[in-house]
């Protein structure tokens, strides 16, 4: 019994069989595609930002903290990777990341940015960008009442 989609073919006394090559060239063309689906898959997680413009300060938030609510912005939870931030005016923020465990970050005075890494701060994912007033220390004191943010996290 001959394989499936093979041929037998006999010249002058030679016999050869051959294969088709129809399964070898699907498997080809499945494994392509999926390469491609990886690759968009990344380079649209890749893509993927948030941002948010404002201030932070008492009375001022966006209600999506968990950690010093009432005078801190996050933005939603997800695997993200950094979190450009820059105190466009105002007094000392505390700018990074937060989880459900911990709130990390560098401490940023006006005209002052940073790019922080999620992967320097020790904190496991899911986690959420994070800007906030600091008003917790003496060392966070300024004649300021809020600061002006932006905030943009990949």
């Amino acid at each position: 019994m001959r394989p499936r989609g093979s041929k037998t073919i006999v010249t002058d006394a030679v016999t050869v069989e051959r294969r088709s090559h129809a399964p070898r060239r699907v498997r080809r063309q499945l494994l392509f595609l999926l390469l491609a689906v990886v690759v968009a898959l990344s380079v649209a997680q890749a893509a993927y930002a948030w941002s948010w413009t404002g201030y932070v300060g008492i009375g001022y938030a966006n209600g999506q903290c968990q950690w010093y609510r009432g005078q801190s912005a996050c933005s939603p939870s997800s695997s993200w990777t950094y979190n450009d931030a820059i105190n466009a005016i105002g007094g000392r923020v505390l700018a990074g990341f937060e989880n459900g465990n911990a709130i990390r970050g560098v401490y940023l005075w006006g005209n002052e940015s940073a790019r922080v890494y999620r992967s320097s701060l020790s904190l496991n994912n899911p986690t959420q960008g994070h800007v906030t007033f600091c008003t917790w220390s003496t060392a966070c004191y300024s004649q300021h009442s809020a600061a002006g943010i932006q905030m943009t996290v990949v």
